[in-house]
């Protein structure tokens, strides 16, 4: 069952930018030739297998990029190929978030669909507030579990994973230090992602440096080492005038930055109530 069919089986109906992201990203299928698909892929025509495998998205706010995420960390779950496993072994889908209230807000979607399908609610083998296993149809256990970045990649380390999802990976920092954290979580992660499955890295523009930025500016429109996904006006549901794109957003971002950096340093990008903070958030 591909991931549309996945969706369709839950009632969610995704809105066009998403059903393009969808067939593209979780379905396989190529990137067609219209005016959408160039606003969200950039000049992408063909995507490398290998791209597949990660999967960034910066997109805006409510444009559904968590909720998509968690279905389609559920998805994997159910539908993976769990190769290489030891006996007793059991795979996980990690959702990594800023803080564990978000990362919990991304489980809660991914539980609720579980929840609402009779069918998937009878898979359930135990659930609590950070994470639930199920039982797939081929017998395997799996897990999908949520963390909070400022526990950093070492509590990641370890585990083989179907999928994972690093939701608002443009807020990642660790604990106290307010130290941008998302690369030494992304290496921790995307190697123990097994064959067949996928990372997903999404976030709303908020600083114009990190994994994310790295992946958008090293791979939108030239997917090599991830396939690259840019939210647009069309990616959200209400049609709201003020909202601009991501990429607008990050090239603002890119120009504060330029005129913020001589004055101080990446350490302080993300600390709350700096002086300066507000020099990194797009109004």
């Amino acid at each position: 069952m591909n991931f549309l069919q996945f969706l369709a089986t839950l009632k969610v109906t995704p809105t066009e930018a998403q059903e393009l992201v969808c067939r593209v990203a979780f379905d396989h299928e190529p990137i067609p030739e219209n005016e959408l698909a160039r606003e969200v892929f950039g000049a992408a025509r063909e995507v490398p297998p290998d791209a597949r495998k990660v999967i960034a998205i910066l997109a805006g706010a409510r444009s559904g990029k968590t909720y998509l995420a968690a279905l389609r960390l559920l998805h994997l779950a159910l539908y993976a190929p769990l190769v290489g496993l030891a006996p007793g072994e059991l795979a996980a889908g990690l959702i990594v978030a800023p803080d564990l209230r978000l990362a919990r807000q991304c489980l809660r979607y991914a539980s609720g669909a579980v929840e609402s399908h009779p069918a998937l609610k009878k898979r359930v083998q135990t659930s609590g507030a950070d994470g639930f296993t199920l039982k797939r149809s081929d017998g395997h256990m799996v897990s999908i579990e949520c963390i909070a970045a400022t526990r950093g990649g070492s509590a990641l380390r370890g585990r083989s994973l179907f999928g994972a999802v690093l939701d608002e990976a443009c807020f990642f920092r660790s604990g106290d230090s307010y130290e941008i954290n998302c690369g030494e979580i992304y290496r921790a992660v995307a190697p123990r992602v097994m064959t067949g499955g996928q990372l997903i890295v999404a976030s709303t523009p908020f600083v114009a440096s990190g994994v994310l930025i790295e992946l958008y500016e090293a791979n939108h429109g030239a997917p090599r080492a991830a396939l690259n996904g840019c939210g647009t006006h069309r990616t959200r549901r209400e049609n709201s005038t003020q909202c601009r794109s991501a990429a607008a957003r990050l090239a603002s971002l890119t120009r504060r930055q330029s005129r913020w950096r001589s004055t101080t340093t990446d350490r302080w990008c993300c600390r709350p109530g700096h002086r300066h903070s507000r020099a990194w958030i797009s109004p």
